[in-house]
């Protein structure tokens, strides 16, 4: 039976020693046909009352600008089961002060509590973090992201790469 093996070669160079593509850095390919190159929870996030919100060149990189609400950006899981660990790696840019920003896992739509789930202060943190929460909730349906946890700041809150996998 004949079977597709995909590109080995490009120019006769092979595909293993060839380090960006179209400028890119390979390992920063996040798509390729929709389809993530790395392993993701989500592939759109939902922003509420940001100043601004704008997506960066992928579904894991955003920039929300506060204004004097408590904006938020998550997705949705619906096949939650008790004890689930959710695991993040993110890289934020720039620091503000501690309790602006929490990373969250809760069973309300909005992150405004962590019911069920957790919470992490990212706010003072900058450059390559990774967290993991444990979520207790017996409800399959789970609400994960970020929360401007101080409504009166105007902080901006920069996430690139960011990626959830689940253990």
């Amino acid at each position: 039976m004949a079977g597709y093996t995909g590109i080995g070669k490009i120019n006769g160079v092979a595909i293993a020693s060839i380090s960006k593509m179209t400028g890119i850095a390979k390992a920063d390919v996040w798509d390729i046909s929709s389809t993530p190159r790395q392993s993701n929870l989500y592939q759109a996030l939902t922003d509420v009352d940001w100043g601004s919100y704008t997506q960066g060149v992928n579904y894991a990189s955003f920039v929300g600008v506060g204004t004097t609400t408590a904006a938020y950006v998550q997705f949705t899981i619906t096949d939650h089961t008790a004890g689930d660990t959710y695991n993040f790696t993110f890289v934020k840019t720039g620091t503000q002060g501690a309790r602006i920003f929490e990373l969250r896992v809760s069973e309300v739509s909005g992150l405004a509590t962590i019911t069920g789930g957790g919470g992490s202060d990212v706010g003072a943190q900058s450059g390559s973090l990774s967290t993991s929460i444990t979520a207790s909730s017996t409800n399959s349906t789970l609400y994960i992201g970020f929360r401007k946890a101080a409504p009166s700041s105007t902080d901006t809150l920069d996430i690139g790469n960011f990626r959830v996998t689940r253990s």
